[in-house]
């Protein structure tokens, strides 16, 4: 729920580099629980996310983590984490129009033709977004009779939406400087169930902050 994500701001605690051995990782566990961490916002990728929630929860630390959904995807693949993820972790990131999204049967059609029996990931969703986008691209370039750099991005300018296949909600292009950036996110929770395994429990959550941002912003 949006109230989870209510955490009080602390000094940040600084990696020097990813962790990548077993003992890398303790260090970051050690550190995180040595300064009495409850909350912990991480920005890591996937592989050095799964390896800190599996030695997290092998030391029975247990913060409450924020992550980002495109690098909680290797986490979700683990049963030997299902509980930890679905007690501990708060997955934020773009959320589809409804849970679940009405595009998912097909999406995880395509899936499965990739990646066999494997779960449909918050990146390989991104990267399924991101190619229609490219494709919507291309193929206004391709109408217009222009392919050069110029071309590319008069035909990006030339947008007024890309339609998502009812994944995610359709998104508006046009010249940037018309351009609206989202002031949404996506709060789901992992769960043990379904093809993606996280559930959306709010899809329009806004935090307070990102209204003065915009304001200022417009403020220039």
């Amino acid at each position: 729920t949006a109230e989870r994500l209510a955490v009080a701001l602390a000094p940040p605690i600084t990696i020097p580099a990813e962790p990548e051995t077993e003992a890398d990782v303790q260090t970051v566990v050690d550190e995180l629980r040595d300064a009495g961490c409850s909350d912990v916002m991480l920005g890591a990728g996937a592989a050095v996310t799964t390896n800190l929630f599996r030695a997290a929860s092998q030391a029975s630390f247990t913060p409450r983590w924020v992550v980002p959904a495109t690098s909680v995807g290797g986490a979700l693949a683990e049963e030997e984490l299902e509980s930890y993820l679905e007690e501990q972790v708060v997955v934020v990131g773009d959320g589809p129009t409804a849970d679940p999204p009405a595009g998912l049967g097909e999406l995880a059609r395509i899936h499965e033709g990739y990646a066999p029996g494997e779960i449909v990931t918050p990146a390989f969703t991104a990267g399924y977004l991101q190619g229609k986008a490219i494709v919507a691209v291309l193929e206004a370039a391709v109408s217009r009779g222009d392919l050069s750099r110029s071309g590319i991005l008069a035909a990006a300018a030339s947008l007024r939406s890309v339609r998502f296949d009812e994944v995610a909600p359709d998104a508006t292009y046009g010249p940037p400087d018309r351009r609206v950036a989202p002031t949404r996110v996506g709060i789901a929770e992992p769960t043990a169930e379904g093809p993606t395994r996280l559930r959306w429990t709010d899809l329009e959550f806004t935090a307070p902050v990102v209204a003065e941002l915009v304001e200022r912003s417009a403020a220039g």
